[in-house]
Formats: structure tokens, C-alpha cells, sequence
């Protein structure tokens, strides 16, 4: 098994850690030093006794006391030249000091890179390897590192999606009615023992990285919205998101074998499940989506459980087809609600308890739903008795 990994960079190809320590400049040189340190000190001496010299009245003293007042002006010039030089002198040190306190921080940040590096090469080594302990232990020196080095989670959780991504088939996939646990691996297989399993373990290492509270997540940074998951036409078995923090998402044309649950999720960017093939039940309950996208295909196979979910942006669900009963119980759609376009439902839906937020908007409903609008200005969704589908029936809405 071949598996290439990125390298964890910056934007601009740098290493990838925003508590880097400031970069080293080259000192100027001596002669630049000597030159001003110099000029400072014959300008203080010269500038002194100018000032002491100038200070002198010009009759009432004798000769001998002139000279004398001279020699005093000229020696507390030279004193004001030393001192000069020894603020000079104490200038440099600090600076010498300062200089040598960034190179040990450099050097303990280069040492930490260099030991990052080979963990992160050490793992993406294992991931690539034919038995399935060796690429156990490949995900587990992942999300130790990423835990450890919150700058990385990102690139790691890429690194982890990547391997999700990679071609997977069963012979006879999971679904309700079927147990949890290992399955036969699919014929023609050189693993037998393991891949799943450490398929199920990398969606578990995926999870606890997505649950981690990273230094500024609830701060404008680049992590304050969550970390962001690609697993466009993976093959997910049993998968379990919930309590997950996620910026954006992408689940194009995945493949949820058993069940899934993404329950009290958070999702802070676009949620993108277009064509995804939810085998088993599919769970969304108390989730926060800022945007989704389930237009395009999705199918349902079995229940789909969005009840309590937040839609704060539209809620687009047409062209979904759902084969079980599509529950949207105690759901709130602040914008714009469509399931129209192709969208079919062959085992009901359910809105008791559902708002909408702005009814005035132009929803697309369901055959047979409608919003009532209630004196608080918010709707709620009603079934009209007679119509096409009924709320618990087996009506198709297409």
C-alpha cells in the first residue's frame, strides 16, 4: 500500500507553526560598531568641554586658576566620554544577551521541528504499510502528535481524511440489521485481519481531533472555527461525529455503511453531502449548521433524524430521496426551507415542533405542508389533511 502525505507547510511553504520564535538578523559588523561607538564618544567629550569652556568667564581669573578650571573641564569631558563608552559597552552585552536568548530559542524550536518532521515521516511511513498493526500505530502516532502540536491538527486531520478517502469495498455491507463489528473483508483482499478495523479506528482518532478545544478556537484565528474534514467518496462504517466541531465539510457521494450520527454537532462552514448514500440511520439531531448542502442525490435509506437541528442558512434538501421517515421534530430554519426539485420522501415526514423563523420567505414544502403563522410573527409547519403525503405515510413527493 503506497500513501503520500503532505508535508505540513504554511501557505507560502514555510513550516507550519505560528509560535515560531522571531528570525535571527545579521549583527552589522565591527567596523560599523567602532565607527559609531567613536563618534559618540569624541562628540561627548568634545561637545562637554565646549560647554565646560564656554562656561569660563572671560576676566576675573588668573592664570594659574584658568588653567586650572581648563584641566578640570577637560578632564570631566574625558569622564563623560568613558561614561559614554561603558553605556556603549553595557548596550552591546544586553544586546549580545538578547541575541544569544533568541539563538537557544531557535535552536530549541529547530530541535522540536526536527523531532516533529520524523514523527510526522515515522507515521505517514506506517499508514503506507501492508499489516494493519503497523498502520494502527501509524493513526495513534497522528493524534498523539496532533494533540501535542495544535499548529499540526490540521494537516494531520488532512493526512487522516486522505486515508478515508482511499477505495474500500465490502462484500456485504453493514446495515441495521447487522451487529456492530468486523465483517468479512472483500474478496481478492491481501488483508483479511485488519482494514476495517483500522478504518474504524481512524474515524475514531478523526473524531477526537475534531472534539479537541485547540488554543483561540473561540477566537477569531484560524482555528476558532473548527478544522476542516474532506471525505468526499469515502466509505464510512458505523461513523460517529457526535459533539464534533467542524469548519467546513465535504461528504460528497461518501458512503455511510450502518449507522451515523453526527448529534450535537457544530458545524461552523459548508456541510456538503451531495450524492452521499446514508445506508443506515442517519442521525443530525441538536446539530448547528451554518450552511448545508444535501441537493443533488443524498438518499436516505433508512431513518433520517434531523429533529432539533439549527439551519441557520438555507436548508436545501432538494433532490434528496428518503426511503425511511424524515424527521424534522423541534427543527428551526432561520432562512430559506426547500424540499422541493425532486426531492422524495416514500416513508413520511415529520415537523411537530418545527419553526421558521421567516415565514415570508418563499419555502418550497412538502406536498401537503404548509406554514401557519403565529402572532409572535414566527411559523410553524402544518399538514393539510387530504393532500398527497401524509405526515407518518408512505406518500412520494416528487
Amino acid at each position: 500500500m503506497r500513501l503520500w502525505l503532505p508535508v505540513p507547510r504554511r501557505s507560502d511553504g514555510s513550516d507550519l507553526d505560528s509560535n515560531a520564535p522571531p528570525e535571527l538578523r545579521t549583527p552589522p559588523g565591527a567596523v560599523w560598531w567602532i565607527s559609531v561607538s567613536a563618534v559618540l564618544v569624541g562628540g561627548t567629550v568634545a561637545g562637554v568641554a565646549w560647554w565646560l569652556l564656554a562656561a569660563l568667564p572671560a576676566n576675573g581669573l588668573q592664570a594659574p586658576e584658568r588653567a586650572t578650571a581648563r584641566q578640570g573641564a577637560v578632564q570631566t569631558a574625558l569622564a563623560a566620554g568613558a561614561g559614554m563608552g561603558a553605556a556603549i559597552t553595557l548596550m552591546l552585552a544586553f544586546r549580545r544577551q538578547r541575541h544569544q536568548e533568541l539563538a537557544a530559542r531557535v535552536t530549541a524550536h529547530d530541535a522540536d521541528e526536527r523531532r516533529i518532521t520524523e514523527l510526522y515521516a515515522k507515521a505517514a511511513e506506517q499508514l503506507g504499510s501492508d499489516k494493519a498493526a503497523v498502520r494502527l500505530a501509524g493513526l495513534y502516532a497522528l493524534e498523539r502528535l496532533a494533540r501535542d502540536n495544535s499548529d499540526h491538527a490540521q494537516t494531520i486531520v488532512n493526512v487522516v481524511c486522505a486515508y478515508l478517502r482511499m477505495p474500500y469495498n465490502l462484500t456485504s455491507p453493514p446495515g441495521t440489521q447487522q451487529p456492530p463489528g468486523p465483517w468479512p473483508a472483500e474478496s481478492g483482499s491481501t488483508d483479511h485481519d485488519g482494514e476495517r478495523h483500522v478504518r474504524v479506528t481512524a474515524q475514531r482518532v478523526l473524531r477526537g481531533l475534531l472534539q479537541i478545544e485547540y488554543p483561540g478556537r473561540w477566537h477569531p484565528t484560524p482555528l476558532s472555527r473548527g478544522l476542516d474534514i474532506d471525505l468526499a467518496g469515502a466509505t464510512l462504517i458505523h461513523v460517529d461525529f457526535r459533539n464534533c466541531n467542524v469548519g467546513s465539510a465535504d461528504f460528497t457521494g461518501a458512503q455511510f455503511l450502518g449507522s451515523a450520527s453526527f448529534a450535537n454537532a457544530r458545524f461552523y462552514g459548508r456541510a456538503t453531502f451531495s450524492s452521499a448514500h446514508f445506508r443506515g440511520s442517519a442521525r443530525f439531531g441538536g446539530v448547528l449548521f451554518d450552511m448545508e448542502d444535501l441537493r443533488g442525490g443524498a438518499v436516505f435509506h433508512s431513518i433520517g433524524d434531523f429533529r432539533e437541528v439549527v439551519f441557520h442558512g438555507e436548508a436545501d434538501f432538494n433532490g434528496v430521496t428518503f426511503h425511511g421517515t424524515a424527521v424534522f421534530n423541534q427543527a428551526e430554519f432561520a432562512e430559506r426551507a426547500s424540499f422541493g426539485l425532486g426531492a422524495a420522501f416514500h416513508g413520511g415526514i415529520l415537523f411537530d415542533g418545527a419553526i421558521v423563523r421567516q415565514p415570508q420567505q418563499k419555502h418550497n414544502w412538502p406536498a401537503g405542508w404548509h406554514v401557519i403563522v403565529q402572532a409572535d410573527g414566527q411559523g410553524h409547519p402544518a399538514y393539510s389533511a387530504g393532500d398527497a403525503l401524509s405526515p407518518t405515510g408512505s406518500g412520494d413527493q416528487q
